[in-house]
């Protein structure tokens, strides 16, 4: 257990925080922090470019037609690619997937100061956009393989925890050094290498999801036939090491039938797949999906306010290394309760509060309320990006997993970000006081479906053994 190797912790006061985030995580040290290092160096290098994209396509041309070309591009491929690296999830190995990922990322980003002209905003909008959304599926979805329900939650906060703390530094020290196109592709680089560490360090997730597969089909087994699988095995009692090695033995004969079995209970696990995706699935993730794309959608016009509110730009560096820090910390604190109280209720509980302070907005726009807002929605987003990790996972199972994380997380944050670069305010033209109360109205409804939906946490345990 990972809690074991955190045991040389003397520190009563630590000690005891280190026991109720780790102590019953059933993932191995290793694989704990690869889970980390790759998603964190993933995100942290994309809000950075979410960041500083403008001055990225600078660096190839003054011309704003084609800056703006190369930003939709840019996510426009992130949102397609995305959908890629899903499709090839079915039919490439996810590690070949991650590889190639990450490779994309650090060489696309090395190469961004070598070249200059417009054309370029096209061929690095396009680089960028795939070195993005390419093996987001698989990331989290790796993430979702090496955790059980119980322990997701925590795990899921961690991740947000390093990620936003990533970004917090590495704009922090930009900020301090200046915003030189050199030291953002050192960041750039240097950020998405942390993703290359994840791989080196957890060499054999095969193996291990081979012997969890062995362990999941045994226990299906009934007496009998574990009786006949003990004899294949050539003892009484056998370990899934242990069956593996028996089926590659040449001199077994019963080899190839310990394969055919487990091929036999594989093909009814895919069976069993497909009915839950099209009998439970699809229903309660229409009802989770939902409010995300409302918080999606509503967190972009806000965005635009702020972005024409606050004009000077030390200003917006301030206020979003603030958002980073409040998502970073909060994103801690959301990952051990929705471990502990369910997803549903806090989610529930979050965008009532946000309903309640757009309200607030209609009346008055102030600094007080503009300061209110910043770390309500740091609370917010480290709350919906933290349990948007999880519920996914809670409610699908190996295989379908890059398929939901695509839709229910992956698209509805690029199509954010996308939002965030347009002129929303000005494309609706509603006054803003008339907008925030229709913003919150929103909100509202969007619990609706949010209140018929069942808590994953306790749903998914038994989920497949029920259908």
């Amino acid at each position: 257990m990972i809690y074991r190797a955190f045991a040389f912790i003397k520190n009563s006061d630590i000690h005891l925080i280190f026991s109720i985030i780790l102590k019953d995580i059933s993932i191995s040290a290793r694989r704990f922090l690869s889970i980390i290092l790759l998603i964190s160096g993933s995100f942290a290098w994309f809000l950075l470019y979410q960041f500083y994209l403008d001055n990225i396509f600078i660096n190839f041309t003054q011309n704003l037609f084609w800056i703006e070309i190369g930003k939709i591009l840019f996510y426009g491929f992130g949102f397609f690619s995305a959908i890629i690296g899903f499709i090839l999830s079915k039919r490439v190995n996810q590690r070949t997937i991650l590889w190639t990922w990450i490779t994309l990322g650090v060489i696309s980003s090395a190469l961004i100061a070598l070249f200059h002209g417009q054309e370029f905003t096209i061929i690095f909008g396009i680089l960028l956009g795939f070195s993005f959304g390419l093996g987001l599926p698989s990331s989290l979805a790796f993430l979702a393989d090496s955790t059980t329900i119980e322990e997701r939650g925590r795990v899921s906060g961690l991740t947000i925890f390093a990620t936003f703390l990533l970004a917090f530094f590495t704009l922090v020290i930009i900020s301090l050094l200046g915003s030189g196109i050199l030291l953002m592709i050192f960041f750039a680089v240097t950020l998405r290498s942390v993703a290359f560490l994840a791989l080196i360090i957890d060499k054999s997730p095969k193996k291990e999801y081979a012997i969890n597969e062995l362990e999941k089909w045994m226990s299906s087994l009934a007496e009998k036939q574990k009786s006949e699988v003990a004899v294949i095995a050539g003892e009484k009692t056998f370990t899934p090491l242990e069956l593996i090695e028996a089926s590659k033995d040449k001199k077994n004969p019963y080899g190839k039938d310990i394969i055919n079995m487990f091929n036999n209970y594989r093909i009814e696990l895919d069976k069993k797949k497909n009915s839950f995706l099209i009998r439970v699935g699809l229903k309660e993730f229409s009802y989770y999906l939902f409010p995300f794309v409302i918080f999606v959608l509503v967190s972009a016009f806000v965005w635009n306010f702020f972005s024409q509110n606050v004009a000077h730009l030390f200003a917006i560096t301030l206020v979003t290394i603030v958002h980073y820090l409040f998502i970073a910390i909060f994103g801690f604190i959301w990952g051990i309760l929705i471990d502990r109280i369910g997803r549903k209720n806090p989610l529930i509980i979050g965008i009532t509060i946000l309903s309640i302070i757009f309200v607030l907005f209609s009346f008055s726009i102030s600094q007080t309320i503009l300061l209110i807002y910043l770390l309500a929605s740091g609370i917010a987003w480290a709350l919906f990006l933290t349990t948007y990790i999880c519920i996914p996972a809670d409610l699908s199972v190996y295989g379908l997993r890059e398929k939901f994380y695509t839709l229910i997380t992956v698209l509805p944050l690029i199509v954010l970000f996308f939002l965030s670069i347009l002129d929303l305010l000005t494309i609706t033209n509603i006054p803003v006081v008339y907008l925030f109360q229709i913003l919150s109205l929103i909100l509202f409804i969007s619990l609706i479906p949010l209140l018929k939906a069942k808590e994953t946490i306790h749903k998914s345990k038994n989920i497949l053994k029920k259908n």
